[in-house]
């Protein structure tokens, strides 16, 4: 429940908070990556916490963590109501999402590669659920490997992430893409 309360509202704040474009990406940039730092900690902290083999001390630790990002949330300032409020009018905004559908798929590169990440997708989060259960039916004796999987699951990504950001100036760097799924779906198989 915190997870999918979270999850948004994280991904909400910076828009709120940072009007001017350019630094709004700067703004998502450090909400990501700091995200994705979080990520690597508290798997890192649940291996200490599997190890004490106290569930007291994890839930203390999430309570704690939940009530000083609240502290943190009710400091944000509410924007000012619109004198004149626009209102919603859900045609337009169907008409809207149809367009914007219509213009990622005309590009020939997205339709290529949109039913190769679905996939991927498909499997990377079949495996991610699956993953609690393999942790305790197939490997009971060492309890770090969910969160050893995790870790580098995560750690994969960022490394992903910055090998990505140098080759995405590259000339023709739209011919890597198939090559960069291609790797993630060996990793898949690997994994599962």
């Amino acid at each position: 429940l915190l997870g999918v309360v979270y999850a948004p509202l994280t991904e909400a704040i910076a828009p709120t908070l940072v009007p001017d474009s350019d630094d709004l990406f700067k703004a998502n940039s450090w909400v990501s990556a700091t995200n994705q730092i979080a990520s690597i900690s508290s798997s890192l902290l649940a291996v200490v916490f599997v190890y004490l083999k106290q569930p007291i001390f994890a839930l203390a630790t999430a309570s704690t963590s939940c009530i000083i990002s609240l502290i943190f949330l009710i400091k944000i300032t509410k924007d000012p109501v619109p004198k004149n409020p626009q209102k919603f009018h859900l045609q337009i905004e169907i008409a809207r999402f149809a367009q914007g559908l219509r213009l990622a798929t005309s590009n020939p590169i997205i339709k290529f590669m949109i039913p190769i990440a679905v996939v991927i997708n498909f499997c990377y989060w079949s495996i991610w659920l699956l993953m609690p259960k393999f942790s305790i039916e197939v490997f009971a004796r060492y309890g770090y490997t969910y969160n050893l999987i995790d870790s580098s699951l995560t750690i994969g990504g960022i490394i992903g992430a910055f090998f990505f950001s140098k080759l995405y100036h590259a000339k023709e760097s739209t011919r890597l893409f198939p090559y960069f799924l291609v790797g993630q779906a060996l990793t898949l198989v690997l994994l599962g």
